[in-house]
């Protein structure tokens, strides 16, 4: 049992299943599902130990899908797979990166004004081990998805008071009264 394009191909980082290729097919005790499971489990070990080198990158490339930065449209596409429609996955991707400053800023505020923010960032690190570690699907996301509304709804509920302070400040940096001095003729 190889593993190829789950580790090294396109597919790097995503639990493609019907990408495995197989070499010869287990030797199994018989029909009995529990035996062949531990065939599949030693392949699959010995797989992984004969590729220890390459744990760094599929994690980091699990890491980067689960959050969308790493081939969005290979999870669009694989999303087609559990009946989602292309376009609510790109819908849904596009509103995620749109969203993404204004969780910084409602982060931001949030904890200027003395508000505890580790819960929701701690979600973004679960979210993060989980892809890493498992394989790199939006879905697993769920949890930061909920703390960045929150987040969200704080920089967005918080814009108009930022942008009047910003309005005033740059305002008396551009009515500043201009020199009365002449410059003189040459």
């Amino acid at each position: 049992l190889r593993c190829l394009d789950m580790v090294d191909g396109d597919g790097n980082g995503i639990d493609d299943w019907t990408d495995l290729q197989r070499g010869d097919p287990p030797e199994t005790v018989g029909p009995e599902p529990s035996a062949l499971s531990i065939e599949y489990r030693e392949a699959a070990a010995d797989y992984v130990g004969d590729n220890l080198g390459r744990v760094p990158a599929v994690a980091a490339v699990r890491a980067l899908r689960v959050w969308g930065i790493y081939r969005p449209s290979q999870m669009v596409l694989y999303n087609t797979g559990e009946a989602r429609r292309s376009a609510v996955s790109w819908a849904a991707w596009g509103w995620h990166m749109v969203s993404i400053p204004f969780v910084i800023v409602g982060l931001v505020v949030l904890r200027r004004r003395g508000r505890t923010i580790w819960p929701l960032l701690a979600q973004a690190v679960a979210v993060t081990v989980v892809g890493a570690t498992v394989y790199g699907l939006v879905r697993f996301r769920i949890g930061w998805d909920v703390a960045a509304t929150l987040a969200l709804a704080a920089g967005l509920v918080s814009l108009p008071e930022l942008w009047s302070k910003w309005s005033a400040r740059s305002s008396t940096t551009r009515h500043r009264p201009a020199s009365t001095t002449v410059p003189a003729d040459r």
